[in-house]
């Protein structure tokens, strides 16, 4: 029994540690923002009674950008502490070998043409798992056949088969540079990468490329699996910098990725915010906001249809955009802690949504927490 309680407290001690931790990492990271605004207000009486924790830099941040500060933004201290237990069935969070196993499996892009067969995914040519080559049927393959496979193609993007937060890994390779290039995500993946794919490039649909052609543009789309129901969260869209081949890469010149709302309809909002730096920006490198992204109302069914398959996960980005010929194409899903700063940022307070019981969904996830 004492042994036992002794445990207890310990484990605590050291789930306190971790999220004081955490917390300060991203406290660090919204003064970070505000410093670069000495523009920016403060908040008023009334605003600070919205803050749910003791940091106010993140929803100073809201504020600024969105006008005002009003109930139910949350700040990732709020959502990585307080939310992400409660919406996930297995913890990413722990460093149980089992439970990471399958949080990596789950997550793993070498296994998206399985756990994912009914989405439209960017076409797999070649797998690295474990050093062992795949084809696109999961048939073992040799080094020589992979190249063989890939040297159909001009050009091919490698991506890390887990591990690409905010695109990174993700690379677009010329013919000459496969075999190189093989070999040095072969070295990554005996780091503990988990292998790798390689796959097709996609050409995008003109409604997408017109903001930047050279980067792979989405629509993120984030929705909640809650007590047996699939609620979309919100919907934004991501464009990334001009010369960038991801949609969250960071130019040599210094340009960054430019973000905007999208209302219910697909329709392109407000102004479009800039990644990293946050400043508002009235067009995306040239280009003003105009129109309704086409087959909208096409990723928002495939995402709520595809999240009621995973109960388990409570949360979910999914990340679509549309190929040259129009057809709806989702480049992955982000299962294992989706972002909701940006969302906020641009489309408001997200889980202030009211649950089918008539409550606002941020509260009655707030009141399951342990």
């Amino acid at each position: 029994m004492f042994k036992s309680t002794v445990k207890r407290i310990l484990s605590e001690m050291l789930l306190n540690y971790r999220r004081h931790k955490m917390a300060r990492i991203l406290s660090a990271e919204d003064k970070r923002i505000v410093k670069l605004h000495p523009e920016w207000k403060g908040l008023n009486a009334r605003e600070k009674s919205f803050v749910l924790d003791k940091d106010i830099w993140q929803y100073i941040i809201f504020k600024n950008l969105r006008g005002s500060l009003e109930e139910g933004y949350v700040s990732d201290i709020i959502y990585t502490n307080e939310m992400l237990g409660v919406l996930f069935s297995f913890d990413f969070f722990t460093q149980g070998k089992i439970t990471k196993l399958g949080a990596n499996l789950f997550s793993n892009k070498a296994y998206f043409p399985v756990l994912l067969k009914y989405l439209p995914l960017p076409k797999t040519l070649v797998m690295n798992i474990n050093s062992v080559f795949l084809d696109s049927d999961y048939e073992i393959i040799t080094e020589d056949k992979a190249l063989q496979i890939m040297n159909n193609y001009p050009q091919l993007v490698f991506k890390p088969a887990t591990g690409t937060a905010h695109t990174s890994g993700v690379a677009l390779v010329s013919k000459e540079y496969y075999k190189q290039t093989m070999h040095e995500y072969e070295k990554y993946a005996r780091g503990g990468g988990n292998g790798y794919i390689i796959q097709e490039v996609l050409k995008q649909h003109e409604s997408f490329s017109k903001y930047n052609s050279s980067s792979v543009n989405i629509v993120r789309i984030t929705t909640l699996f809650w007590k047996g129901e699939v609620y979309v969260l919100g919907h934004m869209f991501r464009v990334g910098a001009p010369g960038s081949f991801c949609d969250l890469d960071i130019t040599p010149e210094g340009n960054y990725a430019r973000l905007i709302g999208l209302d219910s309809e697909g329709r392109l909002t407000g102004k479009f915010i800039e990644d990293v730096r946050y400043n508002l920006c009235d067009d995306c490198y040239g280009v003003p906001p105009s129109g309704v992204i086409p087959k909208f109302s096409e990723m928002k069914e495939l995402a709520v249809k595809e999240h009621s398959r995973y109960p388990h996960c409570g949360i979910i980005g999914w990340d679509f955009t549309l190929d040259e010929n129009e057809n709806v194409t989702c480049i992955e899903f982000n299962s294992m802690y989706p972002g909701v700063f940006n969302m906020q940022c641009v489309c408001g307070p997200i889980f202030m949504q009211k649950s089918s019981r008539g409550v606002p969904l941020l509260y009655e996830i707030l009141a399951e927490r342990k």
